[in-house]
């Protein structure tokens, strides 16, 4: 799991530190505001101000002075008739605006299990106005601010303390962090303090995310040859994160020059489940991923055709029978469209586990292959997301804001699939590299030390 630590000023919330300067230009002249102040219009310091104003503003920072005392020393700098207030309000026209959309983003990321903190170098007349404001607190795990530990970036001793404060909470925080700072000299030492993977911003962020992915859905396609030139290819559409994001890209693949081929989008809904899909949503995201929509309803009945299988495995494994409805209208409407392939939201998560359902529940060592020919009719199954990990689709779905299903399947939990999920997350608590070990196993087959029938 990774966990984010975000940076305040510049990242989440905009700052103007040009109208800073400016009213306190206003207040004590230029030459005084650069000593007092020593900044720069993009905050970063300039080179030429005394120890002491490096002090004043290293000790506010830190925490180690009151802000009564932060604007008593900068009086001292200013013209005749200058009043606390007008200090203060010089002083906090820095903080521009924060969209919400960014706490909305931050809160979307904690809906998808990740820890999320701040990490800020600040002091209290900002962070105080900024909390009061915002309710900062109740968005974040944890908070790490630089007047509170007496410490700040871009100080080797302040990533220690976030890191050792991190691996006594849980060691699982600190298996991957991703810290976002539009400071270069505070990325710079995390990356060499704590080894943590750094952002300026959180489109770089995103923009990282969408290039993972992408590659990630590219080599799949070309190590399993998944598309070709002519291909007209029918996305199984649920509705979740995982049909979501392959119909995103396979929208933006089909305009490439080579090879070309047409995509269509398919979303089943069955009557006698009792779950919901905002359909405006899909109609609105297909649209803008350049993929024609079709939705089609099924109505399983009270006697299924015998090919769905028996009465008792119908009764017993409801989630058997819906997936029969689905695939019998995707393979129609495919052969109706003259579909050449039909493409499943299948990511290596879903391999894996249905390889260790195989071998727990069938004795067979079998999985939902990339490419699988159909032999009763002219069509390929393809699942370009194998190469793909659960969490990455989780945490780029919340990063883009993809719409949840209205309402989940009522079995959504309580199936095998379920509780192999749970054994495999064991299985990466004893070993996290496991998901890569069990991945290689299946091209890694060493039959000479198999049991082996004597005929």
């Amino acid at each position: 799991m990774t966990t984010y630590i975000f940076d305040l000023g510049g990242v989440l919330i905009n700052l103007d530190v040009e109208r800073c300067m400016h009213a306190f230009e206003h207040l004590m002249g230029e030459a005084n505001m650069r000593a007092v102040l020593g900044m720069d219009s993009q905050g970063e310091g300039v080179k030429a101000v005394s120890v002491a104003s490096k002090q004043l503003m290293a000790d506010f920072e830190r925490g180690l002075i009151t802000p009564e005392t932060f604007v008593s020393e900068v009086m001292h700098y200013c013209r005749p008739g200058t009043t606390e207030q007008d200090i203060l309000s010089a002083w906090m026209s820095m903080l521009a605006d924060l969209p919400l959309e960014r706490l909305s983003f931050i809160d979307r990321l904690r809906e998808a299990g990740h820890p999320v903190y701040l990490l800020s170098n600040g002091n209290d007349l900002h962070f105080n106005f900024i909390n009061q404001t915002y309710s900062l607190e109740q968005h974040f795990d944890g908070l790490f601010l630089s007047q509170k530990m007496h410490l700040s970036k871009p100080e080797k001793a302040i990533f220690e303390a976030v890191q050792q404060t991190l691996l006594s909470t849980s060691p699982a925080l600190t298996e991957q962090v991703v810290f976002i700072d539009d400071i270069a000299s505070n990325r710079k030492a995390a990356e060499t303090f704590v080894n943590w993977k750094t952002f300026p911003s959180i489109e770089a962020l995103v923009e990282h995310h969408r290039t993972r992915l992408t590659r990630l859905f590219h080599k799949a396609c070309a190590d399993y040859q998944l598309i070709e030139d002519g291909d007209h290819i029918l996305i199984g559409l649920s509705g979740g994160k995982d049909s979501l994001l392959l119909t995103e890209l396979l929208g933006s693949r089909s305009k490439i020059y080579k090879p070309r081929f047409q995509v269509t989008a398919l979303h089943v809904r069955v009557k006698e489940r009792d779950y919901q899909t905002d359909l405006s949503y899909l109609e609105s995201f297909c649209q803008q991923s350049g993929v024609p929509l079709i939705v089609r309803d099924v109505e399983i009945g009270e006697n299924p055709p015998k090919e769905a299988g028996s009465a008792q495995r119908a009764t017993s494994n409801p989630c058997f029978l819906c997936a029969w409805y689905r695939r019998k209208t995707l393979f129609n409407v495919a052969q109706e469209l003259g579909c050449t392939k039909i493409a499943f939201g299948h990511h290596r998560d879903d391999v894996v586990q249905t390889l260790l359902m195989n071998l727990i529940y069938q004795g067979a060592f079998a999985t939902m292959p990339p490419s699988l020919q159909m032999e009763k009719m002219p069509l390929r199954i393809i699942r370009p997301l194998c190469l793909i990990d659960e969490e990455d689709i989780r945490s780029y779905a919340a990063m883009q804001n993809y719409a949840k299903q209205s309402k989940n399947c009522p079995f959504e939990h309580v199936s095998a699939r379920e509780k192999v999920k749970d054994l495999l997350a064991q299985i990466k608590a004893l070993n996290p590299e496991a998901m890569d070990c069990i991945w290689a196993s299946m091209s890694n087959i060493k039959e000479q030390y198999l049991p082996q029938m004597i005929k």
